[in-house]
């Protein structure tokens, strides 16, 4: 009778010691990754919007990224470029950096919103609030070559 109990006792041990390991990698970071990427969902990137509500028009305002871009149309310009992934900013003085005009869009009132960069850095500033966006400084360098 004792060794009944005894393989019941392990038993339940064992079981307990499979329930918290199974927990703890369908909690792990790696095993999330690859259930969203097995089902098709993105990781949510951090966006920053600075264009102004209802864009009617976006202007280069730095003479090399307007001769590059002055062929893409209002529709194409709101879509790739209103919109842009944000990083953290690290290793960058920002009280030290100085900024270039780069862009403007114009809403349907008059509303302006003005978007600078410092292209040795790869930082951007709208609205006040400076953020890192790697994919668009690459995008800008890249046509900039």
């Amino acid at each position: 009778m004792n060794s009944k109990l005894l393989v019941k006792v392990l038993f339940l041990a064992l079981v307990l010691l499979l329930v918290l390991l199974g927990r703890e990698k369908l909690g792990s970071s790696s095993f999330k990754e690859a259930l969203n990427a097995l089902f098709g969902v993105g990781t949510q990137k951090n966006m920053i919007t600075w264009c102004v509500d209802n864009t009617v028009d976006v202007l280069w305002t730095n003479a090399e990224v307007a001769e590059v871009m002055k062929d893409h149309d209002l529709s194409y310009l709101r879509n790739h470029f209103c919109e842009l992934p944000t990083e953290p900013i690290a290793g960058v003085e920002i009280d030290k950096v100085t900024w270039a005009p780069l862009a403007e869009s114009r809403g349907p009132a008059g509303q302006l919103s003005k978007l600078e960069w410092n292209r040795e850095n790869s930082v951007f500033k709208a609205g006040g609030m400076p953020f890192k966006s790697t994919a668009f400084s690459e995008e800008l360098k890249s046509k900039l070559k």
